[in-house]
């Protein structure tokens, strides 16, 4: 057991996934006998958990105004703000004084452990890496989306050098303000630095080629609230082929919709639904919807998962051997699709270009053999190396 040792876990939940992850490595850290801290938003306090550490709030950039940014295409941490945050970090971590730090999306606090001499793990996805060689699909802009795909999608890859450097700035004159040279010549490698990067990733889904000396892979870090099922949950027909669909806190919400008319008219799907309740009085006995649900649970009772495309739900769905249909409209989920869909186990789907008769037809391929069998496969894998085992013999290198 650690003597003396102190995590110090940062997640700045701009999305809920910023959250779930380091409440999942923080309640592994405490098992296996560390001092844990975990610093977030107050919004900590709204969301079910059992984290027995010791919580800080955090300043974060609140989650519409995060939003807007991204649907925009705007930097998304302007320079006073990486400041403020810097600032913050600084006092956080003089008062709690850890042996280690391991950040889920602080670019900041990247800076502010090396102006204090602490070891920094940035637990990220490896798609943002150059290491990974992504592919990068066009994400939903409203100055791209004019063009239609072909051309937006030119567009986009003669701008998007130039435009990452843009949002690069702010960061980089975060370190050189404060005697450090900025540590990644891209965007992705700079959101990702640190003395560590933990990948929360399966590493079967990325090139099999020798990984930097600064990299592991964790395996997926999961979490799911532990909720009690819905009072509906025992009419669900045992029977009928079901499909999951959760759009999640970065999805389009707007287009659910429509992806339950044509789930509900187009296929013989009973649908379970992250959404309002009163979803379920519009198609009774086919539409069961709830605000919240452990999405393990309902990953495991479908035979599918609709998703906006992320890290979070598509790996919970992989974990329970369940193809995925990411309706992705930001880059982030492009590239986690472009990833997943590589392994045969899902399809992705641009949000802005969501028709019934597409969609209808990547059901029916989400329902053959091929993805069923590489998300079973893929499962197989999850369950042979847990994340949080991973995070625990990783921290015993401390």
């Amino acid at each position: 057991m650690p003597t003396g040792k102190r995590l110090l876990l940062v997640g700045h939940d701009v999305t809920l996934a910023h959250l779930a992850r380091p409440l999942t490595l923080g309640k592994a850290a405490v098992e296996a006998g560390w001092e844990t801290h975990l610093a977030s938003s107050r919004r900590i306090s709204t969301v079910p958990h059992d984290f027995a550490g010791i919580t800080h709030a955090l300043e974060t950039v609140d989650a519409p105004r995060f939003a807007r940014r991204l649907a925009l295409g705007s930097p998304l941490f302007p320079a006073s703000e990486l400041q403020q945050q810097f600032s913050e970090d600084l006092a956080l971590l003089d008062r709690v004084r850890p042996t280690i730090i391991v950040g889920d999306f602080r670019p900041s606090m990247a800076v502010a452990a090396r102006v204090r001499s602490i070891p920094f793990a940035n637990l990220c996805n490896a798609y943002w890496t150059s290491w990974a060689d992504a592919r990068f699909d066009v994400p939903e802009l409203p100055v791209l989306s004019q063009f239609g795909d072909g051309i937006g999608q030119l567009l986009f890859d003669l701008g998007r050098k130039p435009v990452f450097a843009i949002h690069a700035r702010p960061l980089r004159r975060l370190y050189r303000k404060h005697g450090l040279v900025p540590p990644a010549p891209t965007l992705g490698d700079l959101y990702t630095a640190g003395d560590f990067r933990l990948f929360s990733d399966l590493p079967e889904l990325y090139p099999d080629k020798p990984l930097p000396t600064d990299s592991r892979f964790l395996g997926p870090v999961q979490w799911a609230p532990d909720l009690p099922p819905p009072a509906w949950w025992h009419e669900l027909d045992s029977h009928a082929p079901t499909a999951y669909v959760c759009l999640g806190s970065s999805g389009r919400q707007d287009r659910l919709p429509m992806i339950l008319d044509a789930l509900t008219t187009g296929t013989n799907l009973q649908c379970i639904v992250v959404g309002p309740s009163e979803l379920s009085t519009a198609k009774p006995g086919r539409i069961f919807a709830a605000p919240i649900l452990a999405g393990d649970q309902a990953a495991a009772r479908a035979d599918l998962v609709v998703c906006n495309g992320g890290s979070p739900t598509a790996y919970q769905a992989l974990a329970q051997g369940k193809p995925v249909l990411g309706v992705a409209s930001n880059l982030d989920q492009n590239l986690n699709m472009y990833f997943l869909a590589r392994q045969g186990a899902g399809i992705r789907q641009a949000s802005q270009s969501l028709r019934a008769p597409d969609f209808l037809g990547e059901i029916e391929t989400l329902r053959s053999d091929g993805p069923r069998n590489a998300a079973a496969r893929l499962a197989e894998r999850i369950a042979d190396a847990p994340a949080t085992e991973a995070f625990v013999r990783f921290l015993e290198t401390q």
